[in-house]
């Protein structure tokens, strides 16, 4: 028993901080990519705010005749 001590005194530190690691690292990777997602998402909405979708009339909507002289 008195090595399954001293096996777990000598990994118990260096597993802690890799677990520490681990989720540290996790976190700023989740953080990143939110990030990411917000910036995307506001880049679309300032897309879509600065090019509105623009409906032009077609010839088809207008009469065909051309405008006549006025002079």
């Amino acid at each position: 028993m008195d090595v399954f001590k001293e096996y777990f005194a000598a990994l118990a530190p260096s597993t802690g901080l890799g677990l520490l690691f681990w989720l540290l690292m996790r976190s700023v990777l989740r953080a990143d990519r939110s990030e990411r997602a917000a910036a995307r998402r506001v880049r679309q909405e300032r897309s879509e705010h600065k090019n509105p979708q623009v409906i032009r009339p077609t010839a088809s909507d207008h009469d065909t005749k051309p405008a006549q002289d006025m002079r």
